[in-house]
C-alpha cells in the first residue's frame, strides 16, 4: 500500500504582515522544486494540470484561490495591527526605486508608482483597483477572496457581511497568528507547520533595512499625521480593525 503524503501546507501571505521573513522560514524546509512558484496574488494562473505538484504554497493569495489547492491542506496566515500594516505597505511601495518601477511595470505585475507618486491622504483617496486591492481593508479582502471584489476594485459585500464572511474563514484555517502576539501564537503555529519555529520573527524588507534590498531606498517616514489623513487611515481599515480585535481576542481560546 503506497504510503499517503503529509497534508501540502498553504501560507496565505497577507502583504506586510511579515510574512517575507515566515516564506522564509518554511521555505528552508522543502526541496526547491517542491515550492509552488506563483508567490503573487494570480494562483489562478497556475494550470489545473500543475496546481497539485507541490508540497508548499506561500504566496499573496486570496482565501477563494485556496480551494483549487488538492486536499489534504493546511492552510496558516499572520495578522498585523491594521494601523501598522497599512503604514508599512505605503512607505514600502514608496522605498521602491524608480528603476525598479519601470521593471515591474515592463514585467506586467503590480506597480507601486501611485504610492510613490502621491501623499499618504491623496494615495489613500484614489479609486484605482490596486490602491483598493492594497489599502483599502487588506486583511479582510484576502480572507473573504477576489470574488467579493468588483472590477472598480469595490467590496460587493456590506462591511458587515464581508466581516463575518472574513471571521469564518479565518476559523477554519489551520492556525493564524498576531505579529504583536506572536508568542502566544507560536505554539498553534509550529503544529501546523510541523516543526518549532523560532522564538522571535526575523524582520524582512522592513524600513530599518530598506537599505539591504537594492530595489528599495530610503525613504521619509512620518511619525504624526494631520487629521484629515488619519481620518482617512482609519476610514480604509474600518473592517480589518474589527476582524484583528477579534483575533487577538480569539488567541486565547
Amino acid at each position: 500500500m503506497r504510503p499517503s503524503l503529509p497534508p501540502r501546507l498553504v501560507f496565505l501571505h497577507i502583504p506586510k504582515t511579515a510574512g517575507t521573513a515566515f516564506h522564509k522560514l518554511l521555505a528552508g524546509r522543502f526541496p526547491p522544486d517542491s515550492l509552488c512558484s506563483e508567490r503573487l496574488r494570480f494562483l489562478d494562473r497556475v494550470p489545473d494540470s500543475e496546481i497539485g505538484n507541490y508540497r508548499l504554497y506561500s504566496g499573496h493569495y486570496y482565501f477563494d484561490q485556496l480551494a483549487r489547492i488538492p486536499a489534504p491542506r493546511q492552510i496558516i496566515t499572520m495578522l498585523r495591527d491594521p494601523r501598522r500594516r497599512l503604514l508599512s505597505l505605503y512607505y514600502f511601495f514608496r522605498a521602491h526605486t524608480w528603476e525598479h518601477v519601470e521593471q515591474c511595470e515592463k514585467a506586467g505585475v503590480d506597480s507601486p508608482r501611485l504610492a510613490k507618486e502621491l501623499d499618504l491622504v491623496t494615495y489613500l483617496r484614489r479609486p484605482d483597483y490596486l490602491v483598493r486591492l492594497y489599502a483599502n481593508n487588506a486583511i479582510t479582502r484576502h480572507l473573504i477572496g477576489l470574488k467579493c471584489i468588483g472590477l472598480d476594485g469595490q467590496l460587493t459585500l456590506s462591511e458587515d457581511d464581508a466581516f463575518a464572511m472574513a471571521v469564518q474563514n479565518l476559523k477554519s484555517l489551520s492556525a493564524f497568528g498576531v505579529i504583536e502576539h506572536y508568542p502566544r501564537c507560536r505554539k498553534r503555529l509550529s503544529a501546523a507547520v510541523g516543526f518549532d519555529l523560532p522564538e522571535e520573527m526575523e524582520k524582512a524588507n522592513d524600513f530599518e533595512n530598506f537599505g539591504q534590498n537594492p530595489a528599495l531606498e530610503p525613504v521619509e517616514r512620518l511619525q504624526n499625521f494631520d487629521a484629515e489623513t488619519e481620518e482617512e487611515i482609519q476610514a480604509n481599515i474600518r473592517i480589518d480593525n474589527r476582524l484583528y480585535e477579534w483575533a487577538v481576542g480569539r488567541l486565547g481560546k
